[in-house]
């Protein structure tokens, strides 16, 4: 599965779809994708299942049978709805999340777009899709992860390597630490903000490398009880 073979060109958003009767995040990606460009590839998964002797078994009809026509019949009467062009796509694996994934590998896909899981929470969902994704070979690139609800709230996730998004608070509070530390440096040293940045994370490396783990996790368990409340009402 390549741009090419598919028919979608590079940065394209990859929307996994397993029934027609889920098909929020794709009418949401539908209508925020208001430009020709990113494509739209719409993926279906057929989950391989082993045969007696052991082997997996998948003929070209059961690929593409009547259950990947009538979603795509679906999929293709929400996008001329909305007017947007889609790409279809259809996979088999053993595995949902390690096929999803190598296919936004492969395509070189800038975003996979998913509903959210009936059984978890979407921090938890979006956890367990970054553990996938470091279990990839390397090179992976850097892939956003869009988790949608029926009720169309999105939240945003980045896998792999990523600059993290500073809220304000985070901003201020960096400025103040270089401001004192600049204070106190004096003129002859060149202080940065992002030197702020590197110093702390090498402190922070450094305590867990000592043996001090047990109190790097309760000191950031702490730190998050103490956020929760205003991380739960932006």
């Amino acid at each position: 599965m390549t741009p090419a073979t598919v028919g979608a060109h590079p940065g394209n958003i990859l929307v996994p779809v397993s029934t027609y009767y889920a098909l929020y995040h794709l009418e949401a990606v539908l209508r925020q994708v208001r430009n020709p460009q990113p494509d739209i590839v719409v993926l279906h998964v057929r989950m391989l299942r082993r045969a007696a002797s052991g082997e997996y078994d998948l003929t070209p009809d059961q690929l593409f049978s009547t259950i990947e026509q009538l979603l795509f019949t679906k999929v293709l009467a929400m996008a001329e709805k909305e007017g947007r062009p889609v790409r279809l796509a259809v996979a088999s694996a053993n595995d949902l999340w390690d096929a999803i994934l190598r296919a936004a590998v492969n395509l070189q896909s800038s975003a996979i777009a998913v509903g959210n899981s009936a059984k978890l929470p979407i921090t938890e969902q979006a956890r367990e899709v970054g553990v996938a994704w470091e279990r990839m070979p390397e090179p992976r690139p850097h892939v956003a992860l869009e988790i949608f609800t029926p009720a169309g709230q999105e939240q945003i996730f980045y896998l792999g390597p990523h600059v993290p998004r500073l809220t304000t608070k985070e901003i201020d509070l960096l400025h103040n630490v270089w401001l004192q530390l600049s204070e106190k440096l004096g003129n002859n040293e060149e202080l940065h903000h992002h030197d702020i940045v590197h110093f702390a994370l090498d402190e922070l490396e450094r305590e867990i490398e000592q043996g001090q783990m047990p109190d790097v996790i309760e000191r950031l368990r702490q730190h998050l009880n103490a956020i929760k409340d205003r991380r739960n009402s932006t």
